[in-house]
């Protein structure tokens, strides 16, 4: 966003992709804050926006008054794995652990979710985290301090290709906590492969097409926890 003027001056056509308000999310301080809001300022004024979806869009053009293309995220074909590799590797069953795919960031709201299920008591059920950070992060370090009390919490690190595939394949459940959201790939992804899905209620997830009763409000771990004792 902040290069759009300059772009411009040069006589190109810029078009620019808004895929949430990072300004919203946790972990910028308040410096990274005002620059992310500059950018959007500027990227909205002089370039064609795109939303990845109809929230962005009602933000976009309530806060510019701008004329907005939503293109919505997608997720790529499911392909079932068969393999039970990955399971082997964190100690998983199939069909008998929560899955949660996300970076590792406050936004995303991990630890929620793992007091949630610690609340939920699920007895032979295992919670596997997805996702990395760099290297000392603060809230990394928080969550694996967290796991590391409970043989039942499983951080797996980054994963992706067969490996991510055979997580979501496997999954009894997905959950997405987060407070801050455009459009996540990786709710779509659980979609796509049939898992069931419980999120955040907020606007960006409450856009796809779950029955009311799989959202629960931002934070409210207990009422996670009654939603996934009834799982």
């Amino acid at each position: 966003g902040l290069l759009a003027p300059l772009a411009r001056l040069f006589g190109l056509r810029v078009v620019l992709t808004h895929h949430a308000p990072d300004y919203e999310r946790e972990k910028w301080g308040a410096l990274a804050k005002v620059l992310l809001r500059a950018g959007e300022r500027l990227g909205v004024r002089f370039a064609r926006p795109i939303a990845v979806s109809p929230v962005i869009k009602e933000h976009l053009k309530t806060r510019f008054g701008v004329d907005v293309t939503v293109i919505p995220n997608g997720a790529p074909h499911a392909h079932p794995a068969r393999g039970h590799e990955t399971l082997e590797k964190f100690g998983l069953t199939k069909k008998r652990y929560v899955l949660c795919v996300a970076r590792i960031e406050p936004a995303k709201r991990q630890l929620d979710l793992v007091e949630a299920f610690e609340l939920a008591l699920m007895r032979d059920w295992k919670l596997a985290v997805v996702g990395g950070a760099p290297a000392g992060d603060a809230y990394q370090e928080r969550l694996l301090e967290r796991a590391s009390r409970n043989a039942d919490i499983v951080l797996t690190g980054y994963q992706e290709g067969s490996a991510l595939r055979e997580l979501y394949s496997h999954a009894g459940l997905f959950v997405l906590p987060s407070s801050v959201e455009g459009h996540c790939i990786a709710l779509l992804e659980a979609a796509s492969y049939g898992v069931p899905i419980f999120a955040s209620a907020i606007p960006a997830n409450l856009v796809v097409p779950l029955p009311r009763d799989r959202f629960f409000p931002v934070g409210n771990t207990a009422k996670l926890a009654t939603m996934l004792c009834r799982a």
